[in-house]
């Protein structure tokens, strides 16, 4: 009965010994004032689509919807398209306008259309683009895929 009192006693006393010292030594990593300021971590960004490879007709218009979302931050996110076909135009669109950036927090996924429009006398064939989404620090691509066929 002895050995049980002193052995909850020495555990009484390591549960309060590491009360006192984990949060004494959570404050030594804290940056001292004068420090200079963390080097900022790069956000994590992300970019989407439902339907990554699709198939048009020649002559036909596609909008890819897309979907960006951040983890840790709220950023402005800077769009872009990259190896797409010569004479294809491409432009993002959101609330019926053209855009070139979306904003971005981290409570939900900002929206985006990628509208493609290849000229009206390119062959039939596959075609792949990259979607180049740029924020605070970071990078996301996308490799979309368009196959255009005969009607």
């Amino acid at each position: 009965m002895l050995r049980r009192k002193w052995i909850f006693s020495l555990l009484t006393l390591i549960a309060l010994l590491a009360l006192v010292i984990l949060p004494v030594a959570a404050q030594d990593e804290q940056p001292n004032e004068g420090d200079t300021e963390p080097t900022k971590v790069p956000v994590p960004l992300s970019i989407s689509t439902t339907f990554p490879s699709q198939v048009i007709g020649m002559g036909e218009t596609i909008n890819f919807s897309l979907a960006l979302g951040s983890d840790t931050a709220n950023q402005v996110v800077s769009l872009d398209v990259q190896g797409l076909p010569e004479g294809w135009t491409a432009n993002f669109r959101g609330a019926g306008r053209i855009v070139k950036s979306v904003y971005v927090d981290t409570e939900g996924i900002a929206s985006v259309d990628l509208r493609v429009d290849p000229p009206d006398d390119e062959g039939a064939g596959t075609f792949q683009f990259t979607v180049i989404a740029t924020g605070d620090g970071t990078k996301a691509e996308l490799e979309l895929e368009l196959t255009v066929e005969e009607k």
